[in-house]
C-alpha cells in the first residue's frame, strides 16, 4: 500500500492521496500546528486546494515501520522527508514525523486515522 500510494503521489500529485483516505466516519487526521483532529472532508479539502499548487514533489520513507495488529488493522509510524517544487518553480524540502493506523477495507488499506508534525530538516 505505501508502495501504491508513493507511486500514485509521484506520478499523479496530491490528489491522489485521497484515495489512501478511510472515508468512514472513524477517519481523523492531526496535522501539524493544529490542536484539533480534522474528518475526511476537510483533510480531502486541503489536498485538493493544494494539489494545482504543487508541480513536482518527491519524498522518501526514512525509516518506516509497520506493525500489524490483526489482519485488518495496523499502525506505522516513519519520517517522511522530500522536495516540493511549486507552480512559481520555488524548491523547498520537508521533513514530517507521522504516524497512524491503517485499515483493511475491500479496496485495499486505508488511511484510518494518523498525525503529522513538520521538523525542520538538518
Amino acid at each position: 500500500m505505501f508502495a501504491e500510494y508513493h507511486d500514485d503521489l509521484i506520478e499523479n500529485g496530491i490528489k491522489d492521496i485521497i484515495k489512501y483516505l478511510d472515508e468512514s466516519r472513524d477517519f481523523f487526521w492531526l496535522l501539524s500546528g493544529n490542536s484539533s483532529s480534522s474528518d475526511y472532508k476537510t483533510v480531502s479539502s486541503l489536498l485538493l486546494s493544494h494539489h494545482p499548487l504543487v508541480k513536482y514533489l518527491e519524498f522518501d520513507w526514512n525509516p518506516l515501520h509497520i506493525h500489524p495488529l490483526t489482519k485488518n488493522i495496523a499502525v506505522y509510524t516513519g519520517v517522511v522527508e522530500g522536495v516540493q517544487l511549486d507552480t512559481s518553480n520555488i524548491k523547498s524540502s520537508f521533513k514530517v514525523v507521522e504516524s497512524g493506523t491503517l485499515v483493511k477495507r475491500k479496496d485495499g488499506w486505508k488511511f484510518l486515522s494518523g498525525q503529522s508534525k513538520n521538523v525542520s530538516k538538518n
